[in-house]
């Protein structure tokens, strides 16, 4: 599972070896009802039963004040904070990479487009292109991103 905390972030439940995810959401819509993300996590939660045992939750970025805006960080911490109290309480393994941490494992490129080309590569069967929107949603392709990161280094 990855998960991208941001003001317009996603999340991504993928099982290693599938061409699709087995869920996908975007986090604005989970967060507009809280009992829709609790419901999500739920249902995948660590037990005997579910193969998901591992998350990626994107860290908060630190670094110099001013360089994200007011709204933007905020909203990330508050998302953030909420998510994680949830895993916690459903006993997720959760691991908390940088954003430039896990954009390591991706193919060289610029920016969002980047992680775009990489969650398609990696989980071809993805769709991107949630309700009418018209280009990628690159929260989602975070999310997917941070859902192979967290396969990928679940023997750490």
């Amino acid at each position: 599972m990855g998960i991208d905390p941001g003001l317009d972030g996603g999340l991504v439940v993928w099982e290693p070896g599938e061409t699709t995810p087995q869920y996908t959401a975007r986090l604005k819509t989970l967060l507009e009802d809280k009992d829709a993300l609790i419901n999500a996590l739920r249902y995948y939660r660590p037990c005997k039963y579910s193969s998901v045992v591992r998350c990626a939750l994107e860290a908060i970025p630190t670094g110099h004040p001013g360089m994200r805006g007011t709204r933007s960080a905020l909203t990330m911490g508050r998302n953030w904070g909420y998510i994680r109290g949830v895993l916690a309480a459903f006993e997720y393994d959760v691991v908390e990479p940088s954003p430039k941490k896990w954009m390591k494992m991706l193919p060289d490129g610029e920016g969002k487009d980047r992680s775009i080309s990489a969650a398609q590569q990696l989980i071809p069967g993805i769709n991107l292109y949630p309700g009418k929107v018209r280009k990628p949603h690159d929260g989602l392709a975070d999310a997917a991103c941070l859902a192979y990161y967290a396969w990928s280094t679940r023997d750490d």
